[in-house]
């Protein structure tokens, strides 16, 4: 059996939500695994829908309308071009454009209800696959203080290395929180800040 090297790209949301429900800190991460597979053929596209994949069709898209007079009229709607956003409801099924941005946040948002509401049901401070959304999914950290830490990933079988990227990202949060010239529950723009946890993203997502 040949064992083939592949490279796996995944995305991912982080926000820290201040204890006013306010982001004080957020990034959109993207990280790069390698792993070992064998070389048997994928099945073909079609035989697993995929949310996402909804963007990546290719070719126009042609639907039969039936007209007033009872004849078919078919609509075409071109592949959209570079640069150009699809402003039908699929569209924010892309991570990297404009409107996705804003749904991540929104996803995020949306689950602090249910994070607020396991602080007081759950021991640990890492709380894995919360909510769900489409193939997305919200883990959380929820350390002493009244902050949160929502995480937006795909979802995947790393609740190790989520967990591990939590606590990291907490300790650098914890030295920043130490400066004097910060103000607690302010936004963080910190490039040390934003460069420790990319750094532990690349090392545990």
């Amino acid at each position: 059996m040949v064992v083939d090297r592949l490279n796996t790209r995944m995305s991912y949301y982080f926000v820290i939500v201040g204890v006013l429900d306010n982001p004080i800190y957020e990034a959109h991460l993207t990280t790069s695994k390698t792993s070992a597979s064998s070389s048997v053929p994928p099945a073909p596209l079609s035989a697993h829908p995929s949310y996402s994949l909804l963007q990546e069709l290719s070719g126009p898209l042609t639907t039969s309308v039936t007209g007033v007079g009872g004849g078919e009229e078919k609509v075409e709607k071109q592949k959209e071009g570079p640069g150009q956003e699809d402003q039908s409801a699929i569209s924010y099924a892309r991570k990297d454009s404009e409107r996705g941005r804003h749904v991540v946040q929104l996803v995020s948002h949306a689950a602090l209800d249910t994070i607020d509401a396991l602080i007081w049901a759950e021991k640990s401070m890492y709380l894995k696959q919360i909510d769900r959304f489409h193939e997305w999914s919200v883990s959380a950290w929820i350390p002493p203080g009244g902050m949160r830490f929502v995480l937006l990933h795909e979802i995947k079988n790393n609740d190790d290395g989520i967990k591990m990227f939590f606590l990291e990202a907490w300790e650098s949060f914890v030295r920043h929180q130490l400066s004097p010239f910060y103000e607690i529950n302010s936004r963080i723009a910190s490039p040390q800040l934003d460069t420790r946890i990319r750094t532990s993203a690349r090392k545990f997502l």
